[in-house]
């Protein structure tokens, strides 16, 4: 038998989150985080939230904090948004790390400059159009 996959653990965790089953969808969370480091975006967010849902506010916001730490962000709006994350809304160190992760997303976007390219044949003196 193969080994779980990365979206046998999602459908896993949706349906025991679909059932309210927020510890056990949070162990399998947990888990998955273990199991694909390479997906951190969707795991710790998973992970956020389920600790948000289950009361556990201050270990929502030290999975947060660790996930920057790690370089890995979310737009504020998501984050603000996000109904699981209703229990952190008033927190102070919610909305500094909303701040810190607004930081990160103009970082990438000043480091990421997109440059045009127009490559034209030679012997033209006209760009050709691109359609």
């Amino acid at each position: 038998m193969s080994s779980p996959t990365f979206y046998d653990f999602e459908k896993r965790i949706f349906e025991l989150y679909n059932n309210k089953k927020f510890h056990e969808a949070l162990d399998v969370a947990v888990l998955a985080r273990q199991k694909f480091p390479d997906r951190p975006q969707r795991t710790y967010f998973w992970i956020l939230c389920l600790y948000s849902l289950i009361g556990e506010s201050d270990k929502a916001i030290a999975t947060l904090e660790n996930a920057l730490d790690m370089g890995v962000w979310w737009s504020e709006q998501m984050l603000k948004s996000e109904p699981d994350l209703k229990s952190l809304q008033e927190r102070s160190d919610f909305r500094d790390i909303l701040q810190r992760c607004e930081k990160m997303k103009v970082e990438v976007q000043t480091k990421n400059n997109v440059e045009l390219l127009l490559f034209t044949p030679p012997n033209s003196k006209h760009p050709l159009p691109l359609s």
